[in-house]
């Protein structure tokens, strides 16, 4: 019976020898997920060529052991391979949960004019990590939330009177008007854009005039 020994320093320094190992090198990459024509899509994973050093030393050592000289890397896995493929269950989770999101529509009612919150922006919030877990990004809705208080908001704008002879006068700035309260409207919207539903509201606000209309005030 015929013995085999080797040595586990020079087996390690042979292994970083090898052509196939200090080729160069694409590593593998897991199953992702791109936004086209209003959906979002599964985009194929990346199998690459990086080999596992420590799996390829384990049949290395195997195969010496059993007096084999050579072995097929791919049938043996010696790759890196990716995590998640386009046949994982938590693809298919996570592609269904990212139409889920972006399926939300929020009708914000400003007086007698709207702005609609819809998937073309929702889909620019959505950020995914390496397990493939969805979540929302809050800045970005901070972000929204600050433009719809700049293009909304009317506390401080001048507005224009009619007084008792007709004369038209200007009244510069003041405390009235509406006012979003940001941070409350960032937390509710948080919560709504994951529901997938059609929603229709007015957004949280701090302040309120009397109504929306030229100068807030009427008669």
């Amino acid at each position: 019976m015929d013995v085999y020994t080797y040595r586990k320093d020079n087996l390690e320094r042979v292994i970083g020898d090898l052509m196939f190992v200090n080729r160069p090198v694409e590593g593998p990459k897991n199953v992702s997920f791109q936004y086209v024509g209003g959906s979002f899509e599964m985009v194929e994973e990346v199998y690459g060529n990086k080999i596992d050093e420590g799996k390829l030393q384990e049949k290395i050592i195997t195969y010496i052991l059993r007096g084999n000289t050579k072995f097929d890397l791919e049938e043996e896995y010696c790759y890196e391979y990716p995590e998640y493929t386009i046949y994982s269950y938590k693809s298919l989770e996570t592609l269904n949960l990212l139409n889920k999101y972006i399926g939300t529509t929020i009708k914000y009612k400003f007086g007698d004019k709207y702005e609609i919150l819809d998937r073309e922006e929702i889909n620019k919030w959505i950020k995914i990590d390496n397990n493939l877990d969805v979540s929302i990004n809050e800045k970005a809705v901070k972000d929204y939330v600050r433009r719809l208080s700049k293009s909304y908001d009317t506390v401080g704008i001048p507005r224009k009177f009619k007084t008792s002879t007709g004369k038209i006068v200007e009244v510069k700035g003041g405390i009235y008007g509406w006012k979003i309260n940001q941070a409350e409207e960032t937390k509710a919207l948080m919560k709504m854009v994951v529901c997938g539903n059609e929603i229709e509201r007015e957004p949280v606000y701090s302040q309120k005039a009397l109504f929306r209309g030229e100068d807030e005030i009427g008669n």
